[in-house]
């Protein structure tokens, strides 16, 4: 009886569509297979339109240091971990909060050209789309683009443009992320993300 009242209590304030999104996202996470999904072609790198003038900053405080990332220790929560450089993405024996952390890519801003391009590389290559990956719930990838984006094609914009064969591929993952993402919007959390 008390699960029964609970569960009322839950669904009497949230709206239809909320209820329908979640039904849709427990069947959907039931029937399909991320590891199958196809984003189609990038296409080709259609540039950065991004006007030179726009300074883009980091997001919030940073707290992680180019050294203790480098020496492989990262910060998130009030938690310090040593997980190596590039890190141990799946990072076991962490929370949830910190994982997602690490996967925001925020940290990435203190680092030089070569050394983001190398942990954004490694994360391509050894994160890749599954289920039950944390780096490609829909809050993560949201995030980890605007820091991409924003480093690369902000802090440097000179950098990236030149190194082609990197570029691609970094424009192969940022349209893989996006595609995902747009097919997997929170819709049930109502303008969570």
């Amino acid at each position: 009886m008390k699960k029964t009242l609970l569960l009322f209590n839950t669904l009497r304030y949230l709206k239809f569509s909320q209820v329908y999104s979640r039904v849709c996202k427990r069947l959907q996470a039931g029937l399909s297979d991320p590891a199958s999904f196809k984003a189609g072609p990038a296409g080709k790198f259609p540039g950065c339109r991004w006007p030179a003038a726009i300074e883009i900053l980091p997001p919030g405080a940073q707290i992680n240091t180019t050294e203790a990332i480098r020496l492989g220790s990262f910060s998130f929560i009030g938690e310090n971990r040593n997980i190596g450089f590039p890190p141990d993405w799946k990072c076991p024996g962490m929370t949830r909060l910190w994982r997602y952390n690490l996967h925001y890519m925020e940290w990435i801003w203190a680092l030089s050209y070569e050394d983001a391009k190398a942990a954004v590389l490694d994360w391509i290559e050894n994160h890749r789309l599954a289920g039950n990956a944390i780096g490609w719930e829909s809050y993560p990838v949201s995030l980890r683009l605007m820091n991409i984006c924003g480093v690369f094609f902000g802090k440097f914009r000179n950098n990236t443009p030149a190194d082609e064969e990197f570029r691609d591929r970094l424009w192969e993952s940022i349209f893989l992320q996006a595609r995902w993402l747009s097919a997997n919007l929170e819709t049930h959390l109502l303008g969570n993300h």
